[in-house]
């Protein structure tokens, strides 16, 4: 038979134990929260809509995959700008800087621009048939 300490020792070390797995969540529901706020539902649609036929085949001038299945969706024209001859794209309330090497030469599946970004780090970038 188990003493009453032991059992109020053990007790504790599994209060401990699920108060740290909870401490260990906070920065994946933060990561999951900041992804949400970073694409807009209508967004997350258009990669949907494109993943499989298209973003899956994009790949960046080092020749990774642009999209890691979440990544890219088409981008509104309001918030796509030029300042001189440097390309930036609205992330959030954040006016993005696009490298030049992230522009990439593939065919739009529609006629609007898309982005491929994760936070605030653009992966690849291609312009809208309509620009």
């Amino acid at each position: 038979m188990m003493s009453t300490s032991k059992r109020r020792f053990r007790a504790r070390r599994h209060a401990a134990t699920g108060r740290t797995a909870a401490l260990l969540m906070i920065p994946a529901l933060a990561a999951t929260d900041v992804r949400s706020q970073q694409h807009t539902p209508g967004e997350m649609d258009g990669h949907a809509r494109y993943h499989s036929e298209f973003y899956s085949q994009w790949l960046t001038a080092e020749g990774a995959s642009c999209c890691s299945d979440h990544d890219c969706a088409p981008i509104a024209d309001d918030r796509i700008r030029t300042r001189g001859e440097a390309l930036e794209v609205r992330i959030g309330d954040l006016w993005v800087h696009v490298p030049k090497q992230n522009i990439r030469p593939y065919q739009p599946p529609d006629m609007s621009s898309h982005l491929c970004h994760v936070g605030t780090k653009v992966l690849c970038f291609v312009f809208g048939a309509g620009l």
